[in-house]
This record gives structure tokens, sequence and C-alpha cells, in this order.
């Protein structure tokens, strides 16, 4: 095969494959581009007609609100004189309401009473109204979950052709709201109902409004199609579906509806073909282009490389080959004389023939070179033999060295090692102080970890009073000592900070070390270092910095604790107590436990009208007055909010439930007769009455029936006074 044909397939292949999957790419993007064109747009058409449909259903929702809160409603279901402006105002709201086909004002009892282009017959024989209950009131304080429901207004979906003005026409959506009166006397009135009847071919019409006339509209029910253009499942399209919400925010229901918006796939093949046409011409005309430019590069390459043939096969023969034209350019006159002519190489090739040139010398000059090199490194192995010997002997002298320098390594490892299991104790000596309990768990850890470091030494030790631990004064491998005499030639100390010190106490000269445990407290340590290296030293204060950060960050965590559990106003415990106390009271099952609600009376009152310092001053003296009547009887008292309190009782505490019951209602009584003492209300309820997780609401409940009838009863005695 010739060269310039072979050029010739290779060219016009690499043309042609690349632009064939070009064109398969551009092809499958622009599909991709014009489905999800089709796509958004059908999204943008389904939330258009959702948007205007829900405009259109919320304005209906807020016009049958209003117009059931009038008056006149009432007044036309329950008087028959009211009925032309009843009427009126049916006709009024059902012509500006473009969704409403018929509107009904039916009684209480499902009888029309007025209605505006509606059948009365049929809807009075349908099930749309249903009575949820057949007494007309329901008492706020016993059926309050009632009353909301009663008076919410509701939306179905019906399928009746007689309540429908159109022919094969039968899905519609009724919207009942009930007419209500005004809360009286803790009870709602419910009247009647109104009734408007919107047809779904309504929403099909507002559908088709936004639509186009490619696109397909239809409205399905629970996958059943109840309206629109119907979609065929045998036809490819590309689909949209959105759900729409009909009610209101009063209303009790929401109906769904599935809004179904298509577009054939006819439609999408001719969209790509008018987007593909002029794409497809130009590919064609590039392809041609190439092929012609595929069969002029042939040419020329095919000349290039019979040009480069022979300067190699010059090359091999040693001779020097001068490279031929490319072509002459030349530029003659009339006469056919010769102007100007310049020939044009292959840059690549003319180098080449300067490269094997340049190649032939080179190589000449580099068997020279390698003669010269193999003399040279006979001379380099002679000196190579020399050195190795002075290598040897240098190695025999560092060798010694070596030995020396691992004998001062050992003894300074030994150090290291005995310093290392040090700063373990260290660590496992903190570890050990975290589960102590009390000082003297303390005191016996720091003796036993410096033992274990310091073997045989002599250790005095003294740990001051705290929150919730007691003095220890104690010591190891040391006559005794007289603390109370060292403590008071500390306490004299002009430097009461932490460090060393030397004290003299009974004649005897004594070093001592404070740390400090806390604010303003100090413990002390003697410890006998005669003969102490520094290192030791060194450890003592690492253990020394250890026991006073542990007492330190000890003596803060529980002054935080105490403060995190107390109520700064009456200094009660507070709710994070209460909490706490009945969490760990809850897991010890067999148990029983106690707990009284107690909630201050007339705070608020005191708030308002005397400001709130006197309101402070009313819950400091109810906690007063709670201490004094749980005295010798429980310490479990807690604020656990603005003017409620709490008290539990537990185990044996329980033996006084009337104790403390009768102090709470003695206090009661003397309240009642003094107003200026503090009175509240209170309920107790146990563990044995009710579960555990009831306590409380239990408790409550008993508390709140308490106070209405604290209300009830001062209410009572300021209408006998008057």
């Amino acid at each position: 095969m010739r060269l310039r044909t072979l050029s010739f397939i290779l060219l016009t292949t690499i043309a042609l494959i690349p632009s064939l999957i070009l064109s398969g790419v551009i092809y499958q993007k622009v599909y991709q581009q014009v489905e999800m064109g089709i796509e958004q747009k059908l999204g943008r058409v389904a939330k258009q007609i959702n948007s205007d449909v829900l405009h259109q259903v919320e304005l209906l929702a807020t016009g049958l609100n209003l117009l059931s809160e009038q008056k006149l409603m009432r007044l036309g279901i329950d008087n028959l004189l009211y009925s032309g402006q009843v009427l009126s105002a049916l006709n009024h709201f059902g012509k500006s309401n473009p969704l409403i086909e018929s509107l009904y004002l039916i009684s209480e009892d499902g009888f029309v009473v007025e209605s505006y282009a509606g059948n009365i017959l049929a809807l009075e024989e349908s099930n749309l109204i249903k009575l949820e209950y057949d007494s007309k009131s329901v008492s706020y304080s016993s059926k309050p979950a009632m009353q909301q429901f009663m008076v919410s207004p509701w939306v179905e979906h019906f399928e009746n052709p007689n309540l429908l003005e159109k022919e094969n026409e039968s899905h519609g959506i009724a919207f009942i709201v009930p007419v209500s009166s005004a809360i009286k006397l803790n009870s709602i009135e419910v009247h009647g109902y109104l009734l408007a009847i919107m047809p779904v071919s309504k929403i099909v019409e507002l559908a088709d409004q936004v639509k186009t006339a490619q696109e397909k509209v239809n409205f399905s029910l629970q996958g059943n199609v109840i309206d629109g253009e119907a979609i065929s499942d045998d036809e490819p399209s590309v689909i949209k579906s959105s759900r729409i919400a009909f009610s209101s925010a009063k209303f009790r229901n929401i109906l769904w509806l599935d809004l179904n918006v298509a577009q054939s796939n006819q439609a999408m093949a001719a969209s790509i073909h008018h987007v593909m046409s002029p794409v497809l011409t130009a590919g064609a005309v590039i392809l041609l282009a190439l092929i012609l430019i595929a069969i002029v590069i042939a040419h020329f390459f095919s000349r290039g490389f019979n040009q480069l043939n022979t300067l190699i096969h010059g090359f091999e023969l040693g001779k020097t080959v001068l490279p031929k034209p490319f072509f002459i350019f030349e530029l003659k006159d009339v006469n056919g004389k010769i102007l100007f002519s310049r020939p044009f190489f292959i840059v690549e090739f003319k180098d080449v023939n300067n490269l094997l040139c340049r190649l032939q010398k080179t190589i000449n000059q580099q068997m020279r070179i390698l003669e010269d090199k193999n003399s040279e490194l006979v001379k380099v192995n002679l000196l190579r033999e020399k050195y190795l010997t002075e290598v040897r002997e240098l190695n025999s002298g560092l060798e010694q060295q070596v030995e020396l320098r691992t004998s001062e390594l050992e003894k300074t490892l030994s150090k290291v090692e005995h310093s290392h299991f040090v700063f373990e104790q260290l660590i496992q000596f903190r570890r050990l102080l975290e589960s102590c309990r009390g000082n003297r768990a303390v005191a016996k850890t720091i003796f036993e970890s410096i033992d274990t470091c310091l073997p045989d030494v002599s250790i005095a030790l003294f740990l001051p009073e705290q929150l919730k631990h007691r003095s220890i004064s104690s010591c190891q491998n040391m006559n005794d000592l007289d603390f109370a005499a060292i403590n008071e030639q500390l306490s004299c100390c002009d430097n009461k900070q932490v460090g060393a010190k030397q004290i003299s106490v009974a004649d005897t000269a004594l070093h001592v070390t404070s740390f400090s445990v806390g604010t303003d407290q100090y413990g002390w340590l003697i410890i006998n270092n005669q003969g102490f290296q520094s290192e030791k030293n060194s450890w003592l204060t690492l253990f020394l910095t250890e026991i006073s950060s542990y007492l330190v960050m000890r003596s803060l965590n529980e002054n935080l604790d105490m403060l995190a559990s107390t109520d700064s106003l009456t200094g009660l415990k507070n709710r994070q107590a209460f909490d706490q106390l009945l969490s760990k009271l809850e897991i010890q099952a067999d148990s029983e436990v106690g707990l009284y609600v107690i909630d201050v009376n007339g705070l608020k009152e005191v708030n308002d009208k005397q400001g709130h310092e006197q309101g402070d001053a009313l819950i400091k003296e109810a906690a007063k007055l709670l201490n004094k009547c749980t005295q010798d009887i429980s310490k479990q008292v807690f604020r656990i909010g603005g003017d409620e309190f709490a008290i539990i009782l537990s185990e044996d505490k329980l033996n006084h439930v009337d104790k403390l019951t009768g102090n709470l209602v003695q206090q009661q009584l003397i309240a009642r007769g003094n107003k200026s003492t503090v009175n509240f209300a209170f309920g107790y309820a146990s563990t044995a009455e009710c579960s555990f997780a009831m306590l409380y609401k239990a408790a409550d409940s008993k508390m709140y029936i308490n106070k209405a009838n604290y209300y009830r009863r001062r209410k009572g005695d300021r209408r006998s006074s008057s």
C-alpha cells in the first residue's frame, strides 16, 4: 500500500470518526436539553396552575368565613323576615366568586333556608351535611376539642350530577362553613351552615387559561381522573404532576387533588428536528471540507516522508545528502523572467539532516574520549585501594569511641527510664485522686504514690476542712507531730501563699511546703528530704502540683454544684435539683414517693399593682412559710418556677404526710383570716395512687383544683361584702 493511500485513509478516519461521535453527542445533548426544557416548562405550567387555583380557593375560603360571621346569616336562619336580605347577600357573593356554581344557607338540622343557583331538593337528598353532635352547645371546660371541631369549616369531594348544572359532569368540591354565634357563658352555638358548590370543571377552566395548545391537563383523585383531558398510557409523553391542597388555615381537613400536565413525544420530536436541522447541515459541510483537507495533507505528507527516507539512506552509506525543497515559490514578469524565487523546506526534515551530520561527528569524538577514560579508571582503582586501607584504620578508632559513648548513654537511659516511671506514676496518681471520695482517701493515695516513687520517705500531710470534707492530719514514717502548732505557726507567717517555708515548732526546724486547696484555703506537706537529689525534688514538686490542682478543681466543682442547685432569690433548691432528685427516685422502683406542688396565689396581681420588688418579697415570704411548715419533716423543698414550689417526701418521711398537710392547711386558714399573709394553693399525690410518670401531673391537677376553690371562695366573699 502506498504511503499516500495510507495517509488518506488515516486522515479521513481521524476526521470521520470524531465527526460521527460529535454528531451523536450533539443529538443526545439536544434531546436531553429539549426534554429538560419541556419538563421545566410543564413544571412551570403546573406551578402556575397550582398557584392560581390555591389563590382562588383561598379567596373563596376567606369570603365564606367572612360571610358566615355576618349577623345577617344567623338572623336569616332563625327568622324568615330576613330571607330577602340573605338571598341578596348570597347572590352577590356567588356572582363575585368565579369558582362557585351554587351557594346554600342550611339550617342546623340540615334543611335549606336560601340558595343561589342551586338544586335544593338534590342537596337535601345528598349526604354532604353531616352533623357530628346532637347538642347545640358544648362546655369549654369539659369539651374544648369538640368545640373547636364543630366550628371549624371543612371541604369534601362529591360525585353527584344532580348538584351540577352541566351535562355529563358529576364531580365537584363542597366547601362547608358553620354559621356560629359568639362565645357566651363558655359555649359556642352553631346555627347552621354555608355550603358552596364548586365543579371540578371550574379549575379545569383556570388551567386552560395557563396551558398551551400542545399541553394536556387533567385532575385526579386517588389515581382516578375526575375531569380534564385524557392522557393515554399507550401514547409516549412527558408528564409533570403536582398536588393541590383544597383547604385554608381554619379548615379541619385537607382535600388533595393531583394535577397532571402532559405533552406528547411527537411535539418533542418536532422540536428536536427543528433544532437539529441546521446542525446536521453544517456538520455535513464540515465533514466534506475535512475530507478534502485530508487529501491535500496526505499528498504533502507522502512527499515529505520520501525526502526523509532519502536522508536516512544517505546517512547509512556515509554520504551527506542535502534536503530538496518542499516546493519553490517563483515570481515572473510578463516575459517569463524570474523576478523572485524562494524555496520552501520542511523545517523538521532539514533539522533531521543536520542532526544526523552532528551525530556522526559526536560518535567519533565519544570513541576518543572513551579511550582516555579507560586509562583514568586504572589510576582511580589504585587510589581506591589506598583509601580503603585508611578507612579500616579509622573504623577501629571509631569503635572505641562508640563503646565509651554507649556506656554513657546506658547511664542516661537508666535515669530516663526512672523518670518515665515517675511520670507514669504521676498520671496514675491523678487518676487515683479523681476516684477518691473524701480527704481520708486522698491522704492514703498521696502516701502510697509518693512511697512507690521514693521509698522510705518520711511524710506528714494536712488537708483543711472544706464544703463536704473533714480536715485530715496524718503522717508516715515520722514521729508524731503537733499539727495544731504547725498550723498556728503557718497562720502567723507573713507569706500565706503556696511554696516552701521554714518554721520552728518545739525548738525543731521544719521545712513545710504549703499548697492551695481552694479559695483562701491551704494544705501543707512535710517530707524528710535529706540527701535528696535535685531531680527528686522536681518529682516532689510535680506531685504537689497535681495534689493542689485536683483539690482546687474539686473545691470549684463542689461550689459550682451548690450554686447550680440553689435558687438565688429564696435560698431553696432550684428546678435543676428538683429534676435530679426525681430522676434518682424514679430508678428506685420499689420505694414510694410523695410530691406536693404549691403555687402562690395573687403573685401576678401584686406584680402588676405593687411592682416586682413586692412580688419578690412575696415569693421570699412564701419560701419562709414552707420551710416553717416542713421543719423537722423534710429538707427537700424546691422552687421550681416563678411562683411554684414543690416538696418531695420519700422513705420514712412519708409517715409525716398528715402532719405536713395539716401544717399547709393551717397556713391557708391563717391566710384566709389575715389578707396580708401569703396565700397559696397546694396539691399532693404519691406513687401509691398513680405511676411515677404521672406523679407531677396528678399533684399539679389537685393544686389547680385547690386554686380554683380559692378563687371561687374569694369571688363569693366579694359578692357577699358588696
